[in-house]
């Protein structure tokens, strides 16, 4: 067996020294030299003890023994054409027995033990083979190009059959890409670098759900606001961040905390659209704080929460020491921001992203709210509607549609309703316009509509003609039933059902009646819908 000395990779001639340091002693032995370029071979006496071919610690020095070669003396470069010869200071040595090279092989054991590579790798283990090498050179410090001579070697030796070249070029650079000198990477390991977090529940305190809007916008997670363009989403996030900068009221005349927003924007100016709203909305534009871009050295780039989480918990922290207190933070839209790595159709990429984004929320205790867009797919099912992965429906804790009235989604009405409310009782959906001159956000008195987020996805697609004999019948069940005063809504839709009238007829039907819908006994989901004839539209 033989210890290879690499001058690539140890350039001051320090590996000796390394070595006699580790091992405490170093027999006298062969070395054979290359006078190509400087490279020498030690070479040792086995003497019954197997090791595997494999990087050590010290820079520059690689053990090959079990299915490994070298070129011997005699031999000759093949592109100086220089030989291979023995030192001659060692030249007339006997091979000294092998010393225990344990301490420099830390995390390879003797091959009778687990080899890092078997004798023939095949197909099926080829290419983790050749990476777990490539982690313990890594972790030695060596480049993709250093990396490279020894894969290509170990392929051609081993592996049956090879791998073409470029396979093995790509082992090599995306090891090195992926991991940083040093850095013990997966693929070298033969221990678990990670532990796993336990927590026995009968420590964990029970608590309440905390609110930033009581009943609707929790604080400390992530809430998603999902419609079509053009429907008042980003009007939305605005309205809210100027009540929460001047501690206004909410819409259902509930006290907003007094605190401070950060806005990603990727779609509006600052210049010509945000700062004119929130001056119409009556905000505190001090306490409102766009982040607009990451600066590197000399350059600015996009913000990416795939990569750029940090700087967004440095900035909260900044503007919390600074006095305020980031109650919301607005990435409008996510799509924007996810990162060019990141894909957005695939689940698990998409939760990779959000992870530590609920993380964030939960540290700072803010409502984390994401804008997202509406795919094509009118019919599918509302909770599918989001566009890209389901993830971004299943990782906030609330989810809320923007959409136009189904009863005439050409008015400048619309909706905001709950399509996604993990944490509590849904809260009621609720109407608004958006005001022009200025352009500001008008909520509805009292605002708030029986109609479900898939009653207004769904109600914007045209009725078909077939539809129509059943919702002039489900109009006419509907002034029967309420010709007497207003009745429960669950009463309603079962008395319907008894008479094979949908759901979505008889929400239909509602304007055709002329029924509006109330709701009754407490705050939010704590009491309960009526529907009842309008006076003005439905007694006539």
């Amino acid at each position: 067996m033989l210890v290879d000395y690499d001058t690539r990779s140890d350039p001051t001639g320090t590996a000796d020294d390394d070595l006699y340091d580790a091992l405490g002693t170093l027999p006298p032995t062969k070395v054979v030299l290359s006078r190509s370029d400087g490279s020498r071979h030690r070479l040792f006496r086995a003497n019954g003890v197997t090791y595997t071919s494999a990087p050590t610690r010290i820079a520059g020095l690689e053990v090959k023994h079990a299915g490994g070669y070298r070129v011997g003396v005699g031999s000759v470069h093949p592109e100086t054409g220089l030989p291979y010869v023995y030192d001659a200071l060692t030249a007339d040595l006997p091979l000294a027995p092998c010393p225990d090279l344990a301490p420099i092989l830390p995390r390879w054991k003797e091959a009778e033990d687990k080899p890092a590579v078997e004798e023939q790798v095949t197909v099926g283990a080829r290419h983790h083979a050749l990476t777990r090498i490539a982690g313990a050179q890594r972790r030695m410090g060596l480049s993709g190009e250093e990396m490279l001579p020894t894969l290509l070697e170990v392929n051609a030796a081993r592996c049956v059959p090879p791998l073409a070249e470029k396979d093995v070029r790509d082992i090599a650079f995306g090891v090195a890409k992926r991991y940083a000198p040093g850095e013990t990477a997966f693929a070298s390991s033969t221990a678990p670098t990670a532990t796993a977090t336990v927590v026995r529940l009968d420590t964990v305190q029970p608590r309440a759900v905390a609110w930033l809007w009581p009943g609707h916008l929790p604080r400390a997670k992530i809430v998603s606001f999902i419609g079509d363009p053009d429907l008042g989403k980003s009007f939305l996030t605005l309205d809210f961040a100027a009540r929460i900068s001047v501690g206004g009221k909410w819409p259902d005349g509930t006290d907003a905390p007094l605190g401070d927003v950060v806005l990603l924007t990727a779609e509006d100016g600052l210049d010509d659209t945000v700062v004119p709203r929130l001056v119409a909305m009556g905000a505190d534009r001090g306490r409102v704080h766009a982040l607009t871009a990451i600066r590197e050295k000399d350059r600015e780039r996009s913000f990416s929460l795939a990569s750029d989480i940090e700087q967004l918990d440095q900035a909260i922290a900044a503007i919390n020491a600074g006095g305020g207190v980031v109650r919301l933070v607005v990435i409008d839209p996510i799509s924007a921001y996810l990162g060019a790595g990141t894909d957005s159709h695939v689940d698990a990429s998409v939760r990779g992203v959000l992870a530590p984004v609920a993380q964030l929320a939960e540290r700072w205790d803010c409502t984390v709210n994401t804008v997202a867009h509406l795919n094509k797919a009118q019919q599918t099912k509302a909770l599918y509607r989001a566009g890209g992965s389901i993830a971004f429906i299943a990782a906030p804790r609330a989810v809320f549609v923007i959409g136009p009235d189904p009863d005439a989604p050409e008015s400048p009405r619309r909706f905001f309703a709950p399509l996604k409310f993990n944490i509590a009782q849904h809260p009621p959906t609720r109407s608004f316009a958006i005001a022009t001159d200025p352009a500001r956000v008008v909520w509805d008195d009292p605002g708030t509509s029986s109609l479900s987020a898939a009653t207004i996805l769904h109600g914007a697609a045209p009725e078909d003609a077939s539809e129509r004999p059943a919702r002039a019948a489900a109009a006419d069940f509907l002034r029967q039933e309420l010709a007497a005063g207003p009745v429960p809504v669950d009463a309603l839709l079962k008395s319907a059902g008894k008479l094979r009238i949908s759901e979505r007829t008889l929400d239909r039907a509602k304007a055709d009646a002329g029924v509006r819908a109330r709701h009754l006994g407490g705050f939010a989901g704590d009491g309960y819908w009526v529907w009842e004839i309008d006076d003005e539209r439905g007694r006539r």
